[in-house]
C-alpha cells in the first residue's frame, strides 16, 4: 500500500474539475449504462476515479472501451471524463506509481 498527499489548492483544483465534468452525475458503472455506452469494444481497460469528502463519496467505473454507435468514439459526457481522469493523473503524478511490466 502506498500512501500520498497534495496540496488544499490541487484538491480544490480537481474537485472544481470534477464538477465541469460532470462526475458527480454520472453513474457509478459507466459499462451498464446504454446512453453512454451503446457499444462495448473488447479489451480495453477500466479506470475507477473515487472523491471522498467529509459527508459523501461518489465513485465511477468508467470502461474504456464504450464508444457511439454512429460516430465509432466516446461521447461526449466520457471524452469530459477521461479528460478529468487525466488530469487527475497529471496533477497527482500518478506515472511514479506504475512500474513497466519489464521491472515487476
Amino acid at each position: 500500500m502506498a500512501l500520498d498527499t497534495t496540496s488544499a489548492g490541487t484538491l480544490s483544483s480537481l474537485v472544481s474539475m470534477a464538477h465541469q465534468a460532470g462526475f458527480f452525475e454520472l453513474p457509478y458503472d459507466i459499462l451498464h449504462d446504454r446512453a453512454l455506452c451503446p457499444i462495448a469494444r473488447t479489451d480495453a481497460p477500466t479506470v475507477t476515479t473515487s472523491i471522498f469528502a467529509r459527508d459523501s463519496a461518489k465513485a465511477v467505473k468508467n470502461y474504456h472501451g464504450c464508444v457511439d454507435s454512429t460516430l465509432n468514439s466516446a461521447t461526449p459526457q466520457l471524452v469530459r471524463l477521461r479528460a478529468f481522469e487525466t488530469e487527475i493523473d497529471s496533477a497527482l503524478k500518478s506515472s511514479r506509481w506504475v512500474r513497466p511490466a519489464s521491472r515487476r
